[in-house]
């Protein structure tokens, strides 16, 4: 490419060179040629190399390979983040078991026990104005007092149809779809619970 510029009749001579290189000796044949049929007084020769750049080509594959690898690594994180997730819901939920089962046994040690901060033993099937028994009196201590929290958001105990991700519920049995039968029947169930599945769940008896 030869790009002239005028400017008190000095003749300037760009020429870009991409890839081929010009010899010396022809520059200078073209600037005695310019000299001759211009009739200018100077002549400046500029040789400018053009380094070559990446091609549009190039540009979409190294953006491809940057976005593969920024989904692969956002599914990492996000698989990771859920693992975590249902490993804290299923510690509560151990957590949560343990402690009942705890109360309940200073119950069958000593009627005269309190459980759960100031209730009487025993734990029994039923809690007068309450369908779920003894189950609100598990949630009020486990929320309020040890102040267990949900990985997923929301509640951390439920009673009754309590099924978000994270919970852990208790039912006082019968009650369908989550218990049935003879060996059932007025115990109570915790469970806990991820994408509308329960993952594990315990039965505790009343003293």
């Amino acid at each position: 490419m030869v790009q002239k510029i005028f400017q008190k009749k000095i003749f300037i001579i760009v020429l870009a060179e991409i890839q081929i290189r010009i010899p010396l000796k022809s520059l200078q044949k073209t600037k005695q040629l310019i000299v001759k049929l211009c009739g200018m007084k100077k002549i400046t020769l500029l040789r400018v190399t053009a380094k070559k750049a990446f091609t549009l080509m190039e540009l979409m594959i190294v953006i491809v390979i940057i976005g593969i690898f920024a989904t692969a690594g956002f599914l990492m994180f996000s698989d990771f983040s859920l693992k975590a997730k249902k490993t804290v819901s299923a510690e509560n939920y151990r957590q949560i078991t343990d402690f009942i089962q705890t109360e309940s046994a200073l119950c069958e040690s000593s009627e005269s026990n309190k459980i759960f901060g100031n209730y009487s033993c025993p734990i029994t099937d039923s809690v007068s104005g309450a369908q779920s028994g003894w189950c609100g009196r598990f949630g009020d201590y486990i929320l309020k007092k040890a102040k267990f929290e949900n990985p997923f958001g929301g509640s951390a105990f439920g009673v009754g149809d309590s099924q978000q991700d994270g919970i852990t519920s208790c039912v006082l049995c019968n009650r369908s779809p989550y218990c049935s039968g003879s060996e059932t029947n007025k115990k109570y169930k915790l469970m806990w619970w991820y994408d509308n599945k329960i993952q594990d769940f315990t039965i505790i008896a009343p003293n």
